[in-house]
């Protein structure tokens, strides 16, 4: 049992997740001119013995100084 902040108070929260589960990540980063870059990222897991999957992606851009 936990409690989570939100603009309403807190919300109490249960969970009683078990099992093994399965993650697959996946990301690269594209180096340009300029101290400039491109990354992107994704990641899939799966629950083995549970019905739950879940995805995940980023893009973004970073910039060295």
């Amino acid at each position: 049992y936990a409690e989570f902040s939100s603009a309403y108070g807190f919300v109490p929260f249960q969970s009683e997740l078990q099992g093994t589960t399965l993650e697959l990540n996946l990301g690269t980063t594209l180096d340009l001119p300029n101290n400039f870059s491109v990354y992107a990222n994704g990641s899939y897991a799966v629950g083995l013995n549970l019905h739950a999957t879940s995805y995940d992606g980023r893009l973004g851009c970073k910039i060295r100084l």
